[in-house]
């Protein structure tokens, strides 16, 4: 029963981490997101610029555009990355969770188990009871009925 009990707690532990590690995941994933929508404000507020006094303006900002495009073509990769680890840690997830619940339906039946084997422990020595007192009982009523003269 301890061992069912540790492996539970175990595989419920592991569950966790992993539920614990695509938080992470998914919350890294949304801050590159949001950062990834700041540059598109940025470049739009930028080209706002440009547009206002293009051949001035485009020249300087030549340089700035190629460099978020880079920095937009990081953000991408590395939500891409991210995605990716985000579905393994998912599928890892989904294993670990059938383990659990297999872990769980074990030590239900093992818990079963031991439990009928209880009760019909507990039946034998109440039936072993009651048969004493009923032979005691036997015993009495003809002790009464063997004094009793005719």
């Amino acid at each position: 029963m301890k061992s069912l009990t540790s492996l539970h707690r175990l595989r419920q532990w592991e569950v966790d981490e992993i539920r614990r590690e695509l938080g992470r995941l998914m919350t890294a994933q949304q801050n590159l997101e949001d950062q990834q929508e700041k540059l598109r404000q940025e470049i739009r507020r930028e080209q706002q610029v440009v547009d206002q006094d293009h051949d001035r303006m485009l020249l300087s900002h030549n340089e700035y555009f190629d460099q978020a495009e880079e920095r937009r073509k990081a953000l991408r990769a590395g939500i891409e990355e991210l995605r990716g680890h985000i579905d393994g840690q998912r599928r890892i997830l989904e294993q670990q969770y059938r383990a659990l619940k297999t872990a769980e339906l074990l030590l239900e039946e093992h818990k079963k188990r031991t439990d009928k084997a209880r009760l019909d422990a507990e039946n034998r020595v109440l039936d072993e009871v009651g048969g004493r007192q009923h032979a005691r009982q036997e015993a009495q009523t003809r002790k009464r009925s063997s004094r009793k003269p005719l």
